[in-house]
C-alpha cells in the first residue's frame, strides 16, 4: 500500500467529510446525503486553516491511479495564529490504515512544513495518556511531555473527554 501527503485543498471537501464520517464509524445521525451539506462546512474549514497565517490542513491520500479513486486515509492539522511563534498539531489516520506509519508521515510533514514557514519555532499537541505507545513514538520524534492535561472534543453534540499529556517539539528555521 501507499499514499501520498499533500495540501488539503477546496475540491477536497466532500471526500474530507465521507473520511471523517468513515472514520468515526457511527457518525450520530449522519446520513450519506447530508453529505453535501456537510461538505460545504469542510470547505469553510479547509479555507480557513489556507487562509490563516502558521495554519494548514495536510492530508495523508490512498495512492491511486486515477484521481477519481483517491481516497483521504489521514489528516493532520496544522492550528496557528498571526504573530505566534508556536502551532498546535491534530492528527487522525483511519482505524482501517493504523499500523502502517501513516501518522508518522503526517506528523513530519507537518514539522517540515512548520519548519520551513521560518516564523513557528514550536510544535505542540495532545496526546491521550493512556496511549504509551503513541507517546513513545513522539518522543522518537523529538517531542517532550509538559504535563498533563484533559482533551474534551465535541463533535455533531456528542462530547468525547480523556486525560493527555501535553508535548512540544522544538521547530527550527529552515537554513
Amino acid at each position: 500500500m501507499s499514499w501520498i501527503i499533500r495540501q488539503a485543498q477546496e475540491t477536497d471537501a466532500e471526500q474530507l467529510f465521507g473520511y471523517l464520517l468513515e472514520a468515526a464509524g457511527d457518525a450520530n445521525g449522519v446520513s450519506r446525503e447530508m453529505l453535501p451539506f456537510l461538505a460545504d462546512a469542510e470547505r469553510d474549514y479547509i479555507c480557513h486553516q489556507l487562509e490563516t497565517a502558521n495554519s494548514n490542513l495536510l492530508l495523508a491520500i490512498q495512492d491511486a491511479d486515477d484521481i477519481q479513486h483517491e481516497r483521504v486515509i489521514g489528516t493532520v492539522t496544522v492550528s496557528g495564529a498571526p504573530g505566534r511563534s508556536d502551532v498546535k498539531l491534530t492528527v487522525s489516520v483511519h482505524p482501517a490504515f493504523h499500523g502502517h506509519a501513516i501518522g508518522l508521515d503526517l506528523i513530519r510533514s507537518a514539522i517540515n512544513w512548520a519548519r520551513l514557514q521560518g516564523s513557528i519555532w514550536q510544535v505542540r499537541m495532545q496526546v491521550d495518556a493512556d496511549s504509551l505507545g503513541t507517546l513513545r513514538l513522539f518522543e522518537r520524534l523529538g517531542f517532550h511531555a509538559d504535563g498533563p492535561g484533559r482533551v474534551s472534543y465535541t463533535c455533531y453534540g456528542t462530547t468525547l473527554e480523556f486525560p493527555a499529556v501535553e508535548l512540544s517539539n522544538e521547530v527550527y528555521r529552515a537554513s
